[in-house]
């Protein structure tokens, strides 16, 4: 079964990214996956017209099937970080600090 969650793949962008900065090369072949994920990720974005709901991410479906059409702070935290990591590591090239686990 496949149900799409924002924090299951916020989880693994942020690894890839993470492995990319440590192993360039061997991980040079999951870019497009990794960017897949990404698009992935931003498809989660709210557009609603609640100010407060505005640009934070969706849940996604849980395992009943049923997609859960409301913010959710956890996820949005750990897709914002997910889409850093990616940004710094694999577009920017930059090195993997403690100060990034900070």
């Amino acid at each position: 079964y496949h149900y799409g969650r924002s924090d299951v793949y916020s989880q693994a962008l942020r690894i890839g990214s993470m492995l990319y900065a440590l192993r360039p090369n061997a991980m040079q072949h999951y870019e497009v996956d990794m960017e897949n994920l990404k698009k992935q990720l931003l498809s989660f974005q709210c557009n609603s017209s609640i100010r407060e709901e505005f640009g934070g991410f969706l849940y996604g479906t849980g395992p009943d099937g049923v997609t859960r059409n409301h913010v959710n702070t956890w996820c949005s935290l750990l897709v914002l970080q997910a889409l850093w990591m990616h940004q710094e590591f694999v577009h920017l090239k930059r090195p993997i600090t403690l100060e990034h686990f900070i």
